[in-house]
């Protein structure tokens, strides 16, 4: 999340007030919600969230939050990326950033989207899996390094929007399409 919120301060400097929708349902983004919490302060950044629990209230919702936010940031919310065309839709409407969790909703219109490209992830695990078939044994820990992320953007719609892609970037990013 880090990474999410420090592009999206240093492609719009202006953003204050960040929006973000999440289904409470999801473990997952009750877990992020906490550490977006926790993050946004080191940005300046404000978090207004807003709660749904099926694809058919993310347009409203978003619309609605659009009147209050300057950008709206959802993590990886899995009914979030399947409605991700609705919150792209509304935040164009509005003239507002939206950045996603979730690299492949990049198709459906966000401004931007930061997370981990699951090529990457999976082949991972298919040197886990070769370890393990080669030992006969599973580790103690198999836990891996948490991925770098790869953020993807639309520079057109940040010129667009009254904001700017930094001169400098991570390795990981890539403008879209």
């Amino acid at each position: 999340m880090s990474t999410a919120l420090q592009f999206l301060k240093a492609t719009f400097p202006k953003v204050t007030n960040v929006g973000t929708i999440y289904n409470p349902n999801e473990p997952n983004s009750l877990f992020v919600q906490k550490i977006i919490g926790e993050q946004a302060p080191l940005y300046g950044f404000r978090i207004i969230a807003r709660q749904v629990t099926t694809v058919s209230q993310l347009k409203s919702t978003a619309e609605d939050l659009c009147t209050q936010v300057d950008a709206i940031y959802c993590s990886n919310d899995n009914l979030v990326n399947l409605g991700a065309a609705a919150v792209s839709a509304a935040a164009k409407e509005s003239k507002k950033p939206f950045f996603i969790g979730e690299l492949n909703s990049m198709e459906y219109g966000p401004t931007a989207a930061v997370g981990v490209e699951y090529t990457e992830m999976g082949q991972d695990m298919a040197v886990m899996a070769e370890e393990i078939i080669k030992t006969g044994k599973i580790p103690a820990n198999p836990h891996r390094p948490t991925p770098v992320p790869h953020i993807w953007f639309d520079k057109n719609a940040i010129k667009l929007l009254g904001g700017s892609v930094p001169a400098t970037l991570p390795p990981n990013s890539k403008e879209y399409p």
